[in-house]
């Protein structure tokens, strides 16, 4: 190790090289038992990257839902704050340290705002979704050319923005408050669990608020699977929410084995494209960090531990890898979809990609 490197640092270096070794073998293992599976899924995460480069302005969507949903956040949280802050303030009369004190209408206020700023924030996470489904199928509907090259067009984007706006806008609400009235109750439940604790502090009502807690989270992201594939669905067919949502189920039971193939390949591509995003700007940082005026004593850059802005920038490079990377996931899913809906239908396949044609029926022959 370089004489520069503390004790510490030498602790952390070896344990992660260790962690890496055997996530390394387990990888060898699992490469080998499903080699056919994986060789399928990655031609699969492949033509879900030549989608995405064929039309680059998906990357943009990431950045663009980013900044919106965090000035939209911003906003919501201030309301919630001067929503909160209307009310009373207790004199200490009550043998407590001066606090807010609601009434039972306000309550009711403040639970009704917590679920408009809810379903507002979530139905932005609709529409985003749903832009990408209607340009990934407008990709997967493109005929091939003679050179075999599909040529899009450069307005996919805007016009999956301008449909789900005006003509999906409802379907999308829907869908949207059906997620918000689960994040409500999870509040509830952990404003429920904070005041059990805070009082009585009762083992029996913890453990029941926990058990309503693990089912309402369960039903949360069962809903918003089947949200996600409704969406892709309303943006094939144009159909309703609720006929949306019944398409997407028989898909789902049709294409199973061929979902799980791709999931499971999109997932370690996901893992494997966060990783190296993280390592790569956590290692960018810590290079800058440790040489030049950062390991200046006199210099007003000083950096004593840079493996504090590492691991700052490699948490950072994660969250903007995942963002990048649910483009990745809604355009994978968003292919097979659209060729389980052709299959479904009779209708002609031939502008699917090989790659999704050996995927489905590779799945079904194995089943």
């Amino acid at each position: 190790f370089p004489s520069s490197f503390t004790e510490n640092e030498e602790t952390i270096t070896k344990v992660s090289a260790f962690i890496c070794l055997l996530l390394s073998g387990l990888a060898c293992c699992l490469g080998c038992c499903f080699h056919h599976s994986i060789q399928v899924g990655a031609a699969c995460v492949e033509v879900a990257c030549d989608t995405m480069f064929e039309m680059p302005s998906l990357l943009l969507l990431p950045v663009a839902k980013a900044f919106f949903k965090g000035v939209l956040s911003l906003v919501l949280i201030v309301g919630f704050i001067e929503l909160y802050s209307s009310s009373g303030v207790s004199n200490g009369s009550d043998g407590l340290p001066p606090h807010w004190t609601h009434s039972r209408d306000q309550y009711i206020q403040l639970i009704l705002y917590m679920l408009m700023s809810f379903w507002i924030v979530c139905f932005v996470n609709a529409l985003y979704q749903f832009v990408i489904a209607y340009a990934v199928a407008e990709y997967y509907y493109t005929p091939y050319d003679h050179d075999g090259e599909k040529d899009v067009g450069c307005c996919a984007i805007w016009d999956g923005l301008y449909f789900g706006l005006l003509l999906h806008g409802g379907s999308l609400a829907f869908g949207s408050l059906l997620i918000a009235i689960f994040m409500v109750l999870q509040k509830l439940i952990e404003f429920a669990e904070k005041q059990n604790k805070d009082t009585v502090n009762n083992p029996v009502i913890t453990c029941v608020l926990c058990l309503f807690g693990c089912c309402i989270n369960c039903c949360k992201e069962t809903v918003e699977f089947v949200n996600k594939t409704a969406y892709i669905d309303i943006a094939v067919t144009s159909n309703s929410f609720c006929a949306a949502a019944k398409n997407a189920l028989v898909m789902i039971t049709e294409l199973g084995g061929a979902m799980a193939i791709l999931n499971g390949a999109t997932f370690i591509f996901t893992i494997f494209g966060v990783v190296l995003i993280m390592l790569g700007s956590a290692a960018f940082t810590y290079f800058v960090s440790s040489q030049g005026v950062f390991v200046q004593q006199n210099s007003e850059f000083d950096i004593s531990m840079p493996m504090a802005p590492t691991v700052v920038a490699g948490i950072l490079g994660a969250l903007v890898g995942m963002a990048f990377m649910h483009v990745f996931d809604m355009t994978s899913d968003t292919l097979l979809y659209c060729y389980g809906y052709d299959l479904h239908n009779n209708k002609n396949t031939a502008s699917a990609p090989q790659a999704l044609k050996e995927l489905v029926h590779g799945s079904k022959d194995d089943n």
